[in-house]
């Protein structure tokens, strides 16, 4: 999996500025039809099951707050992908990936209060936890890369 992250990052940052701001979109859903991952597909995956989550929550309104963050984080970071997939420039790329990063950790961090809560049972929260996770490793990779390219290239 590594390999695809870095394959990806490569391949998003070995392009012309000539090529338009759709250039990011396209090379990512390039990548992505040749890879076992799809990035979007996971976002939305994981953003279907957060909300699945906050139904479960919101038979109570003491839960209210944090169902609104849960809700707003964990649907919010597959966005600022899609956004960063449009990004105009390399540096606008990074930006909203980073934004993106930072939602995944907020939505990371709700999903552990809820199972130390102990409002929602563990096992139903497994798999919103593991895409989170899974999505964290891979945009943490990604900037990682990326900013290292953009480096290299100054």
């Amino acid at each position: 999996m590594l390999g695809i992250i870095l394959h990806l990052t490569t391949f998003i940052f070995n392009f012309s500025s000539q090529q338009g701001h759709n250039y990011h979109a396209f090379r990512i859903n390039q990548m992505m039809n040749h890879s076992d991952i799809d990035i979007s597909r996971e976002f939305l995956a994981l953003g279907a099951e957060i909300i699945v989550i906050s139904g479960r929550l919101a038979k109570s309104s003491l839960y209210r707050p944090v169902i609104n963050q849960l809700l707003r984080s964990g649907t919010s970071a597959g966005a600022n992908y899609e956004e960063a997939c449009g990004a105009q420039s390399k540096a606008d790329f990074i930006h909203k990936l980073h934004i993106c990063f930072k939602e995944l950790k907020e939505t990371a961090y709700w999903l552990h209060l809820i199972k130390k809560s102990g409002i929602v049972k563990e096992n139903e929260l497994y798999s919103a936890m593991s895409k989170s996770q899974m999505l964290l490793n891979i945009i943490g990779k990604s900037l990682i890369t990326c900013k290292k390219n953009l480096k290299d290239e100054v």
